[in-house]
This record gives C-alpha cells, sequence and structure tokens, in this order.
C-alpha cells in the first residue's frame, strides 16, 4: 500500500530569496549616488558593451550579377539568399558618444579567458586613444 501524506509549505517573505533581485538593485542605486555627486564626469566613466552572434554571408549586388550575362545569353536563374552556417561572435563596447569598438572574433576562434582577454586589451588602446 502506499501513504500519501500532505505537506504544505508557506511561502512568504523569509523564503524568498531576494539575492539576485537585490544585487541590480543596489549596484542602480550606488550608480545613482555617483551622479549626484559627481554629475556629468560620471557618465564620462561609463562603457557598455554586448555581444551577439551574426550569421556570416556575402550577397551579390546587381552589377556583379549582371557583369557575367551579355545580352544574347539565357537569363540566369537567381537562388535566394540564405545565411552560411558560419557564425561569427559579434562584441561591441560604447560609452556616452558612441561606439568605441566593434570587434567581430574569428570563425573558428573558442569564446574563452584568452579570447575575453584580447577583446579588453583592444578596448583599453581603443579608449586611451
Amino acid at each position: 500500500m502506499f501513504r500519501v501524506q500532505k505537506s504544505v509549505q508557506q511561502v512568504g517573505p523569509s523564503t524568498i530569496d531576494r539575492g539576485p533581485q537585490e544585487k541590480p538593485m543596489g549596484a542602480s542605486l550606488t550608480y545613482l549616488l555617483r551622479f549626484n555627486n559627481h554629475g556629468e564626469d560620471f557618465l564620462e566613466q561609463i562603457i557598455t558593451g554586448d555581444e551577439t552572434w551574426v550569421h556570416q554571408y556575402c550577397p551579390e549586388t546587381k552589377a556583379q550579377s549582371m557583369a557575367r550575362k551579355h545580352p544574347g545569353s539565357p537569363t540566369i536563374k537567381k537562388f535566394k539568399t540564405s545565411t552560411s552556417s558560419r557564425k561569427l561572435m559579434a562584441t561591441v563596447f560604447w560609452d556616452k558618444h558612441g561606439v568605441l569598438l566593434l570587434h567581430f572574433s574569428p570563425p573558428n576562434e573558442t569564446a574563452n579567458s584568452a579570447a575575453y582577454q584580447t577583446t579588453l586589451k583592444k578596448l583599453m588602446r581603443a579608449v586611451q586613444h
């Protein structure tokens, strides 16, 4: 025989983990206080970055496709341009004035700490100039 036992757990303020929610809030408050104390000078110090995968493809221009055709030749069948199976990691960093660095990782590069260090060194050079 199976025994069924009911268990009721009360969910309340003491059982909810607020850690992940409070960290961004704390950082936001810190930035707000720094902006309040230092104003526009503080905004000069903020650099934001993001990365995304982009498909690599080389579409043919109309001029390139017409260059191979002469008036008496049959029409060339055009195929729909499709994205390649090759993807690149695009990383972009910007500040309040605009883009500082746009970096495309080589096609077969592994995203590891060495690759990130190389990208960050490029960012440091871009910020210094």
